[in-house]
């Protein structure tokens, strides 16, 4: 349970939760039926390691934009992947590996590669 402070910011910390490739659904609500938290879902969501790519500008390059999307897309079949993007309303849009961008998608199957 999370209480605002004055400023009305919060934190809350989750109790570890073991591994899985099954996807959850992230209920966040609030014993206060008139809270704009009532009841907030993410759907999709996998526990688990977590690997960021980032950089330039060119990391929000879609796939679909890419020279070699045709050859590159149809073999994105990375389902336990997810793209997250972090606005500066510090909103998460969670997306398919289908649709991460070329360079997170060269750079993650280098790393499998090499596991």
């Amino acid at each position: 349970m999370a209480k605002a402070d004055a400023a009305g910011k919060w934190r809350v910390k989750l109790d570890p939760m073991p591994a899985s490739a099954e996807p959850r659904v992230l209920t966040i609500s609030s014993p206060n039926p008139k809270s704009e938290t009532q009841n907030q879902k993410s759907a999709n969501v996998l526990v688990g390691e977590v690997w960021v790519c980032s950089g330039q500008s060119r990391m929000a390059w879609p796939l679909k934009q890419a020279g070699n999307s045709a050859t590159e897309a149809p073999t994105a079949n990375y389902p336990k992947l997810r793209m997250f993007t972090v606005t500066q309303k510090i909103h998460i849009v969670v997306r398919p590996a289908r649709e991460i961008i070329e360079v997170a998608l060269f750079r993650i199957r280098r790393i499998l590669a090499v596991r």
